[in-house]
């Protein structure tokens, strides 16, 4: 349920403001849809650390967790 206002920035400040190309997409999201977000996210991160459905290789989206922790597991493994 999130509304976004959808505006239209140039990109750069090029003289010609007819070319489509020159605008990107800027969207503003509500305060409560954020915050919502982060709620919900934290609150399934921590239901799937509490009973251990995460992926023991998994690094993605969880803390403490970077690239380097990854590659570093792989380099261990293989």
């Amino acid at each position: 349920m999130k509304a976004v206002f959808v505006k239209l920035l140039i990109k750069n400040h090029t003289p010609d403001c007819n070319i489509i190309n020159n605008y990107r997409p800027f969207s503003n999201l509500t305060f409560v849809s954020k915050v919502s977000e982060k709620a919900v996210a934290f609150h399934l991160n921590k239901y799937l650390i509490n009973n251990n459905l995460n992926e023991s290789l998994q690094s993605a989206y969880r803390s403490y967790h970077s690239t380097e922790t990854a590659l570093v597991r792989v380099k261990i493994i293989l």
